[in-house]
């Protein structure tokens, strides 16, 4: 299983056309490019040197079809090539969702920087695909990978603990409410689910005559269910919290998964049967429409769909919908924590250390990621980096196409008014950026089932919670139901392979052959 070590050794695939090249350390070879160009171009154009340092190299880009990155780029990327001698070609490529990994191997293999789903890195990664980031390429004046929110640099945009892909857009879910009518009745937003649910039950006292939303969704319901039992599930001494880092087996079945879904069939028994129909866009509408004083939603969301790449939806309102109420303040927060955790290994629920709420994010669900090939040489994997670096830093926002950014680093704080939607006011653009940025710097952070075949353990999980909110089966049940059909792939993608891939995700190494998994189900 390729992993992403310090100094990574770079090796061509025999079948490439840039096969037959030696074995080089990449780091090294990197900052040879860098200081003394590229030397031994054979072609008629002028030696690469300091000026030209990419001199004859062919850089093909691939970019997802609908988003508009060639009218984005194209300039930029022509004006880069004539400053440093490479040719660019950008080329726009249809993704398949029914594929394994949307179709992103071939994509790899055929171009040298790619733009694709931030939630397939783990399957893209574990087949040797993308190439490590160079050491140089993370420097403070280069690609600022320090800039880039704690969490979400060290788990969703990391292989095996090693940097792997520049953020583009990395939605996370946020509370919103209804901040002057909590004010007016001298209530504190929800900082626990335990919270939440005071809310909801008393809504009629404080926002008498609205509701709350969440988006339940069939294709979105994994991922609320998922984001609201993290907290419950994601104990701080452990690695993982879905599957065991040692017998790669699903905890999906555990206690602290029951419990959240519990919770969620309370919460949902509060709100409109709509919300199983609806995604994040439909619960930002219903809020600043003034029907809701309690939402989970993005702001700026990429497509909710599984298919990351297909037409973007604008929530555009009907001229039958009212405009924001005048009187509306929105608040915002993370999502709600817990004030006790599942510790899978004693088997017992456990008040956290600091006094809590614990709250962990999920992220990559959704999203953008910047990604080079492993299957050239050197130079052009330093030259893919610094087409990166010159067409989109630092200001990431403006370089991208509408739609395609989110707040994914500290410097942008400072512009929250750009990351956030038209219906944001003021100090609500503020408080809002602040919300994202403390979920995407949780340590905890939790990535969305980043294993092989990914889609289908969705589909799977998606099935039993359906079945759990239509009350046909109860929590424990539907998650055990969850538990088989997920082992079922499990042991379809080989029990080791997968528990590998797993594990390299959580930022470990892959287990040496000779130790044999210990049958506990802990870790």
């Amino acid at each position: 299983m390729p992993a992403f070590p310090a100094t990574c050794v770079y090796r061509t695939r025999p079948s490439h056309p840039l096969a037959a090249r030696p074995v080089v350390k990449l780091d090294i070879a990197l900052s040879i490019v860098i200081l003394f160009g590229i030397a031994g171009c054979t072609s008629n154009e002028p030696a690469a040197g300091p000026d030209r340092p990419f001199q004859g190299l062919d850089l093909h880009v691939a970019t997802p079809a609908g988003w508009g990155f060639p009218a984005a780029w194209e300039l930029a990327l022509n004006d880069w090539g004539a400053q440093t001698g490479a040719t660019c070609r950008l080329h726009e490529i249809a993704i398949d969702a029914s594929q394994p990994a949307f179709g992103m191997s071939q994509a790899f293999d055929q171009n040298a920087l790619v733009v694709f789903p931030l939630a397939n890195l783990a399957e893209i990664a574990s087949g040797g695909a993308l190439a490590a980031i160079p050491g140089p390429v993370l420097a403070d004046d280069q690609l600022a990978w320090r800039d880039i929110f704690q969490g979400l640099r060290e788990s969703a945009c990391s292989w095996q603990g090693a940097a792997a892909i520049a953020p583009l857009h990395c939605p996370v879910l946020v509370c919103y409410y209804r901040a002057d009518l909590l004010k007016q009745a001298g209530l504190p937003p929800p900082y626990t689910w335990r919270d939440y649910q005071v809310l909801l039950e008393r809504l009629d006292v404080w926002a008498p005559g609205l509701t709350a939303v969440e988006p339940w969704s069939a294709e979105f319901r994994t991922t609320m269910f998922l984001a609201r039992a993290v907290s419950y599930a994601r104990h701080p001494g452990h690695f993982s919290c879905l599957f065991d880092i040692e017998t790669g087996a699903p905890l999906i079945g555990h206690a602290g998964f029951t419990q959240a879904l519990e919770d969620a069939r309370l919460a949902l028994g509060k709100m409109s049967p709509a919300v199983l129909d609806y995604n994040p866009d439909d619960c930002r509408r219903e809020f600043f429409s003034g029907r809701a004083a309690l939402a989970v939603a993005y702001e700026n969301g990429p497509v909710w769909q599984p298919a990351p790449f297909a037409a973007a939806k604008q929530a555009k309102p009907s001229a039958a919908e009212p405009l924001r109420p005048a009187n509306l303040v929105a608040g915002f927060c993370r999502l709600p924590g817990v004030d006790k955790v599942f510790n899978p290994s004693r088997q017992a629920w456990e008040v956290p250390a600091d006094g809590g709420p614990h709250q962990v994010t999920l992220a990559g669900f959704g999203g953008l990621a910047i990604g080079v090939s492993a299957h050239g040489p050197p130079a052009q994997i330093a030259a893919a980096w610094n087409a990166v670096i010159k067409t989109c830093a630092p200001e990431w926002s403006a370089a991208l196409p509408p739609g395609t950014a989110s707040l994914c680093r500290e410097s942008q704080l400072a512009q929250a008014g750009a990351w956030c939607g038209g219906e944001l006011q003021g100090h609500e653009r503020s408080q809002f950026a602040q919300a994202v940025a403390a979920s995407l710097r949780d340590s905890e952070l939790v990535s969305e089932l980043p294993v092989p075949r990914r889609a289908e353990f969705r589909q799977a999980l998606s099935d039993a919670l359906t079945d759990v909110l239509a009350g046909k089966l109860e929590a424990a049940a539907g998650l055990a139901q969850a538990a088989t059909r997920w082992q079922a792939l499990i042991e379809a993608v080989g029990v080791e392979k997968f528990r590998d891939v797993y594990r390299q995700s959580l930022g470990l190494r892959p287990k040496p052959a000779r130790e044999q998994p210990r049958a506990s189900p802990t870790h």
